[in-house]
């Protein structure tokens, strides 16, 4: 299991309002429990920041690191998984992406704008 680093946790949480409501609480209680039972999550609504914020509260309860992508109509599934990048020096390597850094460390994978990208992007 991956270790909790302090950067991969979310930091000011608790002076947003909304999250300390009784219904936040009922939604992060309902989070865990998909949790345990090896479900996926995915919530639905208007208000981007209320789900961002439910989904950082829940991986603050549950202590767990997360990797967070905001997608847009040019995210490509290279954006998610690997793609080549030039590192110091000039020459050119392959790095891994937040989807498989989720995958292969254990992370919470935190998806935000899935109605944006194109079809076929998530597979």
């Amino acid at each position: 299991m991956a270790s909790n680093r302090i950067e991969s946790l979310p930091a000011k949480m608790e002076n947003n309002p909304l999250l300390h409501t009784r219904w936040a609480q009922r939604i992060v209680h309902w989070m865990v429990k998909k949790d345990l039972l090896g479900q996926d999550i995915y919530l639905l609504g208007t208000y981007n920041a209320l789900r961002r914020w439910l989904a950082f509260r829940f991986c603050a309860v549950m202590k767990r690191e997360f990797e967070y992508v905001a997608l847009t109509a040019d995210t490509s599934e290279s954006d998610l998984k690997q793609r080549r990048e030039i590192v110091s020096g000039g020459t050119v390597q392959w790095k891994d992406q937040p989807a498989v850094r989720a995958a292969l460390d254990g992370k919470v994978l935190i998806l935000e704008g899935l109605e944006k990208v194109e079809r076929n992007v998530l597979p």
